[in-house]
């Protein structure tokens, strides 16, 4: 297996992995000083880019205490390119993927140009969970995942008015509670308007 030398990675949970223009000060950087690295097809990469997926026993075990950072081994590492795109992924013991991370520009540049010559590669996996393709900024993500998680809290405690009122912003056709409950989730998971802003200053003014 082909190794790749001296990179920067900023692995985050696979759901929240940014490019690296999103990249700040406050993350935890870890310093690769190699890590294997696979070549495998382009539908191959596009499925493994926006899914959770498993990759197979044997090329676990390939990979195994294969990746040395700065702060020691990290078990089960990997790049995986399709020759326009590189990204490391991390995996637990069964395999499953755990953490993801996006390179430098110059760095991907870089590896993607060494990785010309290398063989292209089948790679076994099975995708578990397929994440929706979205282009929300790092901010615009933490804001969503911050609605969602405080309107479920609403729901829970059987704030009927308060999930009204946030309804009322967005929308104008009167529903029963659930149903403007799992309106407003909906919205905001699959998309993000300027209005939800204000809904989560709402929400943080009822709060106070």
């Amino acid at each position: 297996m082909n190794m790749i030398y001296d990179i920067v990675l900023n692995y985050e949970k696979v759901e929240d992995s940014y490019e690296f223009y999103e990249w700040n000060k406050k993350d935890h950087f870890t310093y690769i000083e190699k890590i294997p690295i696979l070549k495998i097809k382009n539908q191959d990469m596009k499925e493994c880019l926006y899914s959770r997926f498993q990759i197979s026993s044997k090329l676990l075990k390939k990979i195994k205490n294969k990746t040395f950072s700065s702060e020691g081994v990290i078990p089960y590492s990997l790049l995986l390119t399709d020759g326009w795109k590189v990204v490391s992924f991390t995996f637990d013991e069964e395999g499953i993927t755990k953490e993801k991370s996006n390179l430098l520009l110059d760095e991907e540049e870089a590896v993607i140009t060494e990785a010309e010559d290398f063989q292209q590669e089948e790679i076994s996996y099975k995708v578990l969970e397929r994440y929706p393709i979205t282009f929300f900024t790092r901010k615009e993500k933490q804001l969503q995942k911050i609605l969602l998680k405080k309107i479920e809290k609403l729901y829970q405690e059987n704030k009927y008015e308060e999930i009204d009122y946030l309804y009322q912003e967005c929308f104008s056709k009167k529903k029963s509670f659930p149903e403007e409950y799992k309106q407003l989730m909906k919205n905001i998971e699959n998309k993000l308007e300027d209005k939800y802003e204000s809904l989560y200053e709402i929400i943080t003014l009822a709060e106070e």
